[in-house]
């Protein structure tokens, strides 16, 4: 599981370098510099943590982060900033979901890449976690995996 909360980071921080532009507009800074100061406070209790329970925090502070990076994008595009939204359910490093797509009988948030797959009929971009060695999909993950997917999902308060 802290590989996978590590994966997280790195996944932020690579997103966050493709968005410096942000950091010198005018519009978009301030939504970027709160990208990044969620950045080093995930980073910070990622490293403190020392439990499955410890790494909801980084999951729920990543979100949080991902919703600046979507709002400095946005306010860098001359768009509108977008209001929070729930992750995208295939993998929450694709960032906040753009529309509700139906998936397996259920409405689910979708990035608009997954979303488009979708409709093509094509598999979404699914986030797996090794598990004894071997990928799976993160919603088979054993339970101990359950409070990063938690924090990711069911306490991302933005």
């Amino acid at each position: 599981m802290r590989r996978a909360a590590r994966d997280d980071l790195a996944s932020f921080a690579a997103d966050a370098r493709g968005l410096e532009a942000a950091a010198a507009s005018p519009s978009a800074s301030e939504a970027y510099r709160a990208a990044l100061a969620a950045y080093e406070r995930a980073e910070l209790a990622c490293d403190h943590a020392r439990s499955p329970e410890d790494l909801r925090v980084v999951a729920s502070t990543l979100a949080v982060g991902r919703h600046e990076l979507a709002r400095a994008r946005a306010l860098l595009d001359g768009d509108e900033a977008p209001p929070p939204r729930r992750p995208c359910f295939f993998d929450a490093r694709h960032g906040p979901g753009v529309r509700e797509v139906e998936w397996d009988s259920r409405r689910v948030a979708a990035c608009e890449a997954d979303a488009e797959r979708l409709e093509r009929g094509a598999a979404p971009d699914v986030r797996h976690v090794l598990v004894d060695g071997r990928p799976v999909p993160y919603w088979h993950a054993p339970p101990e995996f359950r409070p990063w997917i938690e924090g990711q999902y069911g306490e991302a308060r933005l």
